[in-house]
């Protein structure tokens, strides 16, 4: 009987409902209200406050390639615009919320997720700033 108990709280904790990467970005780029296209770059400017200049080079780059959804994540609309530049505000979608951190899609580096044409996550790469080449998947 003692068996039966334990097989009971062993199944409950082995079924604990696990939330995939790919369920993340759809909930969060619906929540955003942001369209799906190609290519999703993240940004936590918050994040790494050193990497400011790292930052605005990927998302000019990523600016010019229409491929692209460029967010960042900030508490601060105003402090982005400074930091990047007032002419790529148009071209970006902002989570002043951090949902992107709360949901684990981010931390302090850079992320691009890649979507098939079926709108199906297809990959995930995460931009490490210790590298000099700092070109987008």
């Amino acid at each position: 009987m003692k068996y039966t108990y334990l097989l009971a709280i062993l199944c409950l904790f082995c079924c604990k409902k696990t939330t995939s990467q790919e369920n993340k970005i759809e909930k969060y780029l619906n929540k955003l209200e942001i369209p799906i296209r190609n290519k999703v770059l993240i940004i936590f400017i918050d994040g790494c406050t050193s990497c400011f200049v790292n930052h605005k080079t990927l998302t000019q780059e990523a600016s010019k390639i229409d491929e692209y959804q460029i967010i960042v994540v900030t508490k601060s609309i105003k402090k982005a615009g400074m930091l990047l530049g007032e002419d790529l505000i148009p071209n970006i979608y902002f989570d002043t919320e951090l949902l992107a951190v709360e949901l684990g899609l981010v931390s302090g580096f850079p992320v691009v997720f890649s979507f098939r044409e079926d709108g199906h996550l297809m990959n995930v790469t995460q931009i490490d700033y210790s590298s000099k080449n700092l070109s987008l998947p």
